[in-house]
């Protein structure tokens, strides 16, 4: 990866936001009142990956993925580098702050918390990159990391396909 020093200014800047996330210092603590999520209160209260409307913000990020990747297979390297880039700073930061382990599975909330913090990072970093508006679902999210919280994923998905709202540690 080139420096960052070298990145487009907008991708740079968002690198150093990255940098400066408070990952994980305010879950527990209460959300703001003017908030529509609804609050977990424990790593423990988490319903796991595969509780539908959890699934269903995974699923969404992984169509986005594909779209952003598929519309530009010409610069597939320098995504890979963008997205290898903000995942390491990620890691590194977000894990130090909760009970990260890299060998649990996707049902440690912790742990699922630090790899969606990184693929949620990186999908804001692609649509910077790719001059892409950032989808409002994502910017929400992303909002919630920059309070310090997680946005674990939502609290209902209707049969209609609307969403509820997010379910936030």
């Amino acid at each position: 990866m080139k420096p960052d020093s070298n990145l487009d200014p907008v991708l740079a800047r968002f690198i150093q936001e990255v940098n400066a996330v408070p990952w994980f210092k305010n879950v527990g603590q209460p959300l703001p009142p003017d908030t529509k999520a609804r609050q977990l209160h424990g790593w423990e209260d988490w319903p796991g990956p595969e509780e539908p409307a959890i699934f269903e913000l995974s699923e969404r990020q992984q169509a986005l993925h594909d779209d952003l990747l598929a519309s530009a297979p010409e610069r597939h390297e320098e995504l890979e580098h963008v997205w290898e880039h903000i995942s390491e700073i990620v890691m590194r930061l977000a894990a130090a702050e909760v009970p990260y382990d890299a060998n649990a599975d996707a049902w440690h909330a912790p742990s699922a918390a630090v790899w969606q913090a990184s693929w949620t990072a990186g999908l804001v970093g692609w649509c910077i990159l790719l001059c892409r508006q950032i989808p409002a679902e994502l910017q929400e999210q992303w909002r919630w990391f920059l309070l310090g919280h997680w946005p674990s994923g939502y609290t209902v998905v209707w049969a209609d396909e609307r969403l509820g709202p997010l379910l936030v540690f």
